[in-house]
């Protein structure tokens, strides 16, 4: 068991670590239209997404999903979802903004607790309340320093976190509900693709062997790190996957500062500290709360199973 929980937490880091150097990869194609860019992520990665299904021997998943329309409908909608998201994180790399995807990826666990609130009734214990208030006093920072809404991070949460709510109501395994999320909109991104070598104005094959060999290896690297975060979810605890998926942002934020010298002025500071902040909060009375209740449930199975 102990060695299982080894390996899964190889699997999770390995997952947020290649996730938060994506900047990396995508600074490289920063010369193809991110709407270009996105199209070559979604086909190829449709197209391994399909290798990796048939190596597991899984299209009878695909298959049974198939014939549910009404979950074929919000996998739509959930493509729809990390397409936006998608762009949203090339166009900020290519513009030279990934200390915004930081942001953006830092608030998006807060904002699936709230989203749950407002779409799901679920409710927030005090402290948890204080967190989410917290965080989003970071964003009316900057809103209020700036004088305009930071758009970028926020879309990148409310899209993300949108996707999350969604793939509840249609819930697929990482593999499969990726599948499909892409197979509903590969047909415009093979469109826009074949309109643009057939008019010689897009940057595959016409850019050369490099950008070519990128773009399409863009669709190994999305989802391999889909495949290490699923394994990773098999063998260890959801509030340790939890933890884990906050070294995404901090290698981004990171990359950003050190690597790509984007400034970080003191109202950045300030507005991270306070997401920061609130992330602790919640992060410890998520823990503390789940240790009491593992407590609690040991004390009635004792209580249940002890002898008179």
């Amino acid at each position: 068991m102990e060695e299982r929980r080894f390996i899964g937490l190889g699997f999770g880091l390995s997952a947020t670590t290649a996730w938060g150097l994506f900047p990396i990869y995508w600074k490289q194609l920063s010369t193809v239209a991110p709407f270009e860019a996105l199209c070559h992520k979604l086909l190829w990665s449709l197209g391994f997404a399909a290798i990796f299904i048939t190596i597991e021997g899984r299209w009878f998943e695909v298959k049974a999903l198939l014939g549910q329309p009404r979950k074929l409908l919000w996998f739509l909608l959930s493509g729809v979802l990390i397409a936006l998201n998608g762009f949203l994180f090339i166009y900020a790399v290519a513009s030279g903004r990934v200390i915004e995807t930081s942001l953006g990826y830092f608030l998006t666990p807060l904002t699936s607790v709230l989203l749950g609130v407002v779409f799901l009734q679920e409710r927030l214990r005090a402290l948890q309340r204080a967190a989410v208030m917290l965080a989003l006093s970071g964003v009316l920072w900057l809103t209020l320093r700036y004088g305009h809404v930071p758009w970028l991070a926020m879309g990148l949460c409310l899209s993300f976190g949108s996707y999350g709510l969604v793939r509840k109501v249609a819930p697929a395994g990482s593999l499969v509900g990726y599948f499909l999320e892409t197979l509903f909109i590969s047909p415009f991104a093979t469109v826009l693709i074949l309109s643009l070598l057939v008019s010689n104005s897009g940057s595959f094959i016409q850019a050369g062997a490099r950008i070519s060999l990128l773009l399409f290896f863009a669709g190994l690297v999305t989802i391999v790190p889909r495949l290490w975060f699923a394994a990773a979810a098999r063998s260890i605890s959801m509030t340790t996957l939890g933890i884990l998926e906050y070294a995404t942002p901090t290698i981004i934020f990171f990359l950003s500062t050190f690597a790509y010298h984007e400034p970080v002025t003191p109202d950045h500071l300030i507005a991270f500290g306070l997401v920061w902040l609130g992330i602790v909060i919640y992060g410890i009375e998520s823990l503390t709360h789940e240790k009491i209740a593992n407590q609690l449930q040991a004390k009635c199975r004792t209580c249940i199973f002890s002898p008179p």
